[in-house]
């Protein structure tokens, strides 16, 4: 490895796998000083993120991807390169559980503006790293979540971190426990009125509350909303669309993977959204549902584009 880095030294982006990250970032800072993306062992080929980070003017290492690592790897791959950070992507699925990570809270990323955190939060210990994560900086517009665990556990503390970032714009949360968390950071958004940062939000198997649905119709600054869930309960799924007809919500764009939105009366009162520029309807198993979405799309065609897929 130390023979293609030495020897290409224009490299501007490198994924390496496998490895461990203490031989090969000193490796990689040391011979491709020109390198702007790097991944270290990627829990997936991401050639589309790869060729954005290379497009990139910039000649600092501003992207950086960390998966099947230790959590001790992970503190060393961010300290190396936290004065040029501005996208990390950590997959913890294979995180040594007996690692303590607190040192991390020490580390400041200023620059970091998109973290996404994929795998399994199943321990204190790992609500600590993405708290810690997000404590590193005060820049952050994008987070990803994406927590595959069963387990339940506390996560407040990471709703109240997310309450106290300043320009947080897309928050995407991918988990299939309910945390009373959510709710009191969606609150607050609500309470901050025209000064709320959030412009898009996507809960994916999610189990949304009637607060949860209340706060969403009533951010004003929300331009985007997805929703991915197999059912809603019916009198909470209309009591969201009345909100956001009557409530001026200002959501341009719907996304809405669930069956729950297939019937005549939901389809009807999707059309009395004002501001809605944009819906996407997913989930239809049926040939009457399908005919019905049919139906609605050339209905609304005039007031705004409809997408629909199964």
């Amino acid at each position: 490895m130390r023979d293609v880095v030495e020897a290409c030294p224009r490299l501007r982006g490198v994924v390496i796998s496998p490895c461990t990250t203490s031989e090969t970032i000193p490796l990689v800072k040391r011979y491709c000083p020109n390198l702007c993306y790097l991944g270290v062992n990627p829990m997936y080929n991401m050639p589309a993120f790869l060729d954005n980070a290379t497009a990139s003017p910039s000649r600092h290492l501003t992207h950086l991807v960390i998966g099947s690592t230790t959590s001790s790897d992970l503190e060393e791959g961010l300290k190396a390169y936290c004065d040029t950070l501005e996208e990390v992507w950590v997959c913890n699925e294979d995180l040594d559980r007996n690692v303590r990570l607190f040192p991390l809270s020490d580390i400041r990323i200023e620059k970091l503006r998109k973290l996404v955190y994929y795998g399994r939060i199943d321990t204190n210990e790992e609500v600590m790293i993405l708290h810690a994560l997000l404590c590193s900086t005060a820049s952050l517009e994008v987070l990803h979540v994406y927590n595959y665990s069963a387990t339940a556990l506390d996560m407040r503390p990471i709703y109240r971190r997310l309450a106290e970032l300043p320009r947080l714009k897309e928050l995407e949360l991918h988990c299939y426990l309910e945390s009373e968390g959510v709710e009191t950071y969606l609150d607050r958004m609500v309470a901050l009125r025209n000064a709320c940062p959030l412009e898009s939000v996507t809960l994916r198997h999610f189990p949304v509350t009637r607060v949860i649905f209340q706060c969403l119709a009533n951010i004003p600054t929300l331009r985007e909303l997805t929703l991915w869930f197999p059912a809603y309960d019916a009198e909470d799924l209309a009591f969201f669309l009345r909100q956001l007809s009557e409530s001026g919500s200002s959501v341009e764009m719907l996304h809405l993977h669930s069956r729950s939105f297939m019937t005549e009366v939901t389809l009807e009162a999707l059309g009395r959204i004002p501001s809605l520029k944009r819906l996407t309807l997913s989930g239809y198993r049926t040939i009457r549902e399908r005919e019905m979405l049919d139906y609605y799309m050339k209905k609304y065609e005039s007031r705004f584009q409809m997408t629909i897929s199964v």
